[in-house]
Parts: structure tokens; C-alpha cells; sequence
């Protein structure tokens, strides 16, 4: 058994969720899960309490990246949904050429 299985959320036609499009130096956010465990730890299926500040929200214990195309992003950054089981949003701004 796989510690993580990252997948990434899309709509009905197949775009990434809620940003589909970007331009050049534009943050774009995707919504994934399977990031795997994170701390603190919440049960399974549990999600954070909506009303959960921000810097107390779960982190995922391995690096988060995404690629593009094999390439990284320029900057990056991962946080748990409030009141979501199991998915987190993440930002990325990558370079376009």
C-alpha cells in the first residue's frame, strides 16, 4: 500500500478545479488529495473544523510539488481546506513560454 496517491480534481470535461486557464506569472490554484498523512492528524474522513485558523491547519508530512510540463513551479504553497475531508488547494506560479 502506497503511503500517498496524489490525484487532482477536475470538472466534467476534464479541467483542473476551480482554475482551468492561467496566463504567464499568474497563480494558479488546484484543488488535490492523497497527499498523504498529515500533522496534526485528523481521523480518516474527518475534515478540519471550518472555524480552524489557517496556521493550525493539518500539513501534509512529505513535500507537496507539482510540474507542469516537467517543469516546477516558480513558487508554490499547500494548505488543508476547512471543513473538506481529504483535499487540500494548491497555489503554483510557473513560468509560461
Amino acid at each position: 500500500m502506497a503511503s500517498v496517491g496524489p490525484g487532482i480534481f477536475t470538472d466534467q470535461t476534464g479541467a483542473v478545479v476551480p482554475s482551468a486557464i492561467g496566463s504567464r506569472n499568474q497563480d494558479i490554484a488546484i484543488y488535490i488529495t492523497g497527499a498523504g498523512a498529515v500533522s496534526p492528524g485528523v481521523s480518516t474522513g474527518a475534515a478540519p473544523d471550518a472555524a480552524t485558523a489557517l496556521a493550525n491547519l493539518p500539513q501534509p508530512s512529505q513535500q507537496v510539488t507539482v510540474t507542469v510540463g516537467g517543469q516546477g513551479p516558480l513558487s508554490s504553497s499547500s494548505e488543508s481546506r476547512r471543513g473538506w475531508s481529504g483535499s487540500r488547494k494548491s497555489t503554483s506560479r510557473f513560468r509560461l513560454d
